[in-house]
């Protein structure tokens, strides 16, 4: 069974669509990206911390010349997450985009990842259609509430129906406020045995079945986004708004280049998630499909250096950081 995080793409075609008087501009080569002044955070669900309910939502949204977002049409999506996305894009302000001096209308595609404690599997952005989840292995879980004090409750009130009369208690719901170290301190005592996932939009627990996974990373670690193509337009929704991404030594662009993005005409976004401790020592690296993929880029991200750990208020935190790379 998988839960999955949550995250939000801005992803910009690399082309520009020839427009007609009037008619809008796409962002790319010649149309420059707008800028990101005013963003409201895509909420997590709270139907979804007691489901095992994942996927994309990818929409389609029109900039005006005053920077607004006059237009919100949806591409590919899970229908239950569609509502909470459209309703904070639609929310988003950007400034101005001139072309040849003068305000013009601009289209744009956004990406939204709903996704609670995995690595997101990689996004085909030519896929018109809604998308029907699946329910992947045994799902019935009751979920666990964590207090300030660290002590856990089972919340019988939000038993899954799917569960038959025989659930288990399989992942810890943290109340918003809980601090970190809590949370943390309670997953080293023995009891967190039978609590194998953590779910929380805030934080990562890892599977135990990362990649080069060093002695050490079975921990907590801070969600964070980072997406190699630099975009002030990519946002991470459901997580700590404090935290900042660690740096790396790394060209994302020969990453780019190493994927196989033959299979996707109109451009895709591929995730990894790379686990860093305070230090910014490397501890693992997780992706969740291998036939898009080379081992090129693994070696390449384990061998990266970073130049600066992940941080929360300026203090160095572990940071699982996903990896965003949108191609085209």
């Amino acid at each position: 069974m998988e839960f999955r995080w949550i995250s939000i793409a801005l992803v910009f075609a690399i082309f520009l669509i020839q427009a007609h008087s009037g008619e809008p501009l796409r962002v790319g080569i010649d149309v420059p990206e707008p800028k990101l002044i005013s963003k409201v955070e895509v909420p997590y669900p709270d139907f979804a911390k007691i489901g095992v309910l994942d996927g994309p939502v990818v929409v389609d949204i029109l900039i005006d010349e005053r920077g607004m977002v006059a237009e919100v049409n949806a591409r590919f999506f899970n229908s239950a997450f569609l509502e909470p996305a459209i309703s904070a894009v639609k929310q988003w302000r950007f400034s101005p985009t001139f072309v040849d001096g003068k305000a013009v209308q601009v289209t744009a595609t956004v990406v939204v990842v709903f996704s609670n404690s995995s690595t997101p599997y990689t996004i085909d952005l030519g896929i018109n259609k809604e998308w029907v989840p699946s329910y992947v292995g045994d799902i019935c879980c009751i979920p666990a509430m964590l207090g300030h004090n660290g002590n856990l409750q089972e919340d019988l009130h939000n038993l899954p129906s799917l569960c038959n009369g025989r659930p288990d208690v399989c992942w810890i719901i943290p109340d918003a406020d809980v601090p970190f170290s809590v949370i943390e301190e309670r997953m080293k005592l023995p009891t967190p045995a039978s609590f194998p996932h953590l779910q929380a939009p805030q934080y990562r627990f890892p599977w135990g079945s990362l990649k080069y996974a060093r002695p050490g990373s079975n921990r907590l670690y801070y969600s964070v986004l980072l997406v190699s193509n630099g975009s002030q337009l990519v946002q991470l929704a459901g997580v700590d708004s404090k935290i900042q991404p660690p740096e790396f030594d790394i060209d994302f662009g020969q990453l780019a280049e190493s994927l196989d993005v033959s299979r996707y005409p109109s451009g895709a976004v591929f995730f990894y998630t790379v686990f860093v401790d305070e230090s910014g020592g490397i501890l693992g690296i997780e992706d969740h499909d291998h036939r898009d993929k080379t081992s090129a880029i693994e070696d390449a991200l384990r061998k990266a250096q970073l130049i600066a750990p992940g941080t929360r208020k300026g203090v160095p935190v572990p940071t699982a950081v996903i990896l965003a790379i949108p191609v085209k």
